[in-house]
């Protein structure tokens, strides 16, 4: 993705949205084929990078522009495609400065599909279809309006962009917790939400350190009903250990497992 729109960003790596030319295209099954093993690879290490981000196919339009593109090699199509979806990566947060939303990453627009009203039939116009595999593998399709592509922004409102801010944090969760759940729950994003919200509220400022009190209390409900548990947080924030450590080491208090090593003095 290159964009002289956005240069803070041409040199950067991003995960291929694959412009489908029908439902022949030779690289719809090979591209179907890395994005599974990639959420199967996710799965198993409870974190993972994608390289497929989704599959797009504009609507056909059988115009003077198309037939010359035809003739002539040149994409106009191709590229117009581009330019909207540079536009549509491109929002200002709340002190005006320009930001790049990630909707070339899945989760980031499954996270908006699941967790907004947007109304994507009018933000994706000129776009037939995007589809993109979600968490659990399962195949969702976008579809926009005919008509010229549009240049209107997609995040524009406070609560879309405190969503964006929440993604690293929730898409941690989601890996990890699918490490040990596979599908997970219809109502995961909502679960997973409320937890890193109370994770905020228990001091928690670190999105991993969220995620972590998230996947433990969403996978060992016991975890929630532990005395010391708040002790355990303050001690974590205050000396600025990981928490994910922390709980490794103390899991044994609320599970009933003996525990290998017990560095009681570091965390409690």
């Amino acid at each position: 993705m290159h964009s002289s729109d956005l240069p803070r960003f041409t040199e950067a790596r991003f995960p291929y949205l694959v412009c489908l030319e029908g439902d022949a295209d030779p690289w719809l099954e090979k591209s179907i084929e890395w994005a599974a093993q990639e959420h199967l690879d996710a799965c198993a290490l409870g974190n993972g990078a994608c390289r497929i981000g989704g599959w797009l196919q504009p609507h056909s339009v059988d115009t003077p522009r198309v037939l010359e593109s035809l003739s002539s090699g040149i994409d106009h199509e191709g590229r117009a495609l581009a330019a909207q979806l540079a536009r549509l990566l491109e929002f200002a947060d709340a002190d005006g400065a320009r930001r790049m939303v990630r909707l070339f990453d899945r989760r980031v627009l499954h996270t908006l599909q699941r967790g907004t009203r947007i109304d994507w039939a009018s933000a994706l116009q000129g776009i037939a279809c995007w589809s993109y595999l979600d968490h659990n593998l399962a195949l969702h399709t976008l579809q926009g309006h005919r008509g010229a592509f549009t240049a209107k922004p997609l995040i524009d409102s406070d609560a879309h962009r405190e969503l964006l801010g929440r993604c690293h944090a929730l898409h941690l969760t989601q890996s990890a917790w699918l490490h040990t759940t596979f599908p997970l729950p219809d109502d995961a994003f909502d679960k997973a939400m409320r937890q890193l919200y109370d994770a905020e509220q228990r001091g928690l400022v670190h999105p991993a350190d969220q995620a972590a009190y998230a996947v433990e209390t969403l996978t060992d409900p016991a975890f929630g009903h532990w005395p010391k548990q708040q002790v355990l947080l303050d001690n974590v924030v205050r000396n600025r250990l990981v928490l994910r450590d922390a709980l490794d080491d103390q899991r044994h208090n609320w599970t009933g497992t003996n525990a290998a090593t017990r560095t009681v003095g570091k965390y409690l």
